[in-house]
């Protein structure tokens, strides 16, 4: 049993950072706002969402 949740966590782990990827990569403002929220803005140029959504997804894709 505790061999499937773990797969199932990583499983949804690494979706979840997959889709946030995407929508990054999507909507680069989206991004944008999340970092002005929650990290001062330390990433919000709109030319490194792209970069960071596609580095989400293969550590997504990485994690599953």
């Amino acid at each position: 049993m505790k061999a499937i949740s773990l797969l199932l966590l990583r499983i949804s782990t690494g979706l979840l950072l997959m889709i946030w990827g995407h929508l990054r990569t999507q909507n680069p403002k989206s991004g944008i706002g999340l970092s002005e929220k929650y990290y001062n803005g330390l990433l919000n140029q709109e030319g490194l969402q792209a970069i960071l959504g596609y580095a989400e997804i293969a550590l997504g894709a990485f994690i599953i």
